[in-house]
């Protein structure tokens, strides 16, 4: 398949849930979780199973990010929390990593 060049660029456009979810994941391992697998394997397969249950949440201005996180932060951190829990059980069960 060849690869096409358009004129756009992403280089504004961040999911939200991927901050939320990985701060969650470091408050989470760090402070509760010492004896859990700290590997990048570990770490990304906790977020991505997290994030596929999180509804992404696309901003493209810093004036965009900072009133959703001001207007719907506490509800979006509360869920991103619920699903990192939920996903490190999963990977506690099932670990890809060789640790």
């Amino acid at each position: 398949m060849d690869t096409v060049h358009l004129p756009y660029t992403d280089e504004d456009l961040e999911n939200l849930a991927i901050q939320l979810v990985y701060q969650e994941i470091d408050y989470i391992i760090r402070h509760h979780l010492d004896e859990f697998c700290h590997c990048k394997v570990c770490i990304q397969d906790i977020a991505a199973i997290a994030l596929n249950h999180i509804p992404p949440i696309y901003q493209t201005s810093c004036i965009e990010k900072a009133k959703t996180l001001e207007s719907q932060g506490s509800q979006l951190k509360k869920l991103a929390r619920i699903e990192v829990l939920k996903a490190i059980r999963k990977v506690k069960m099932n670990s890809h990593c060789s640790s």
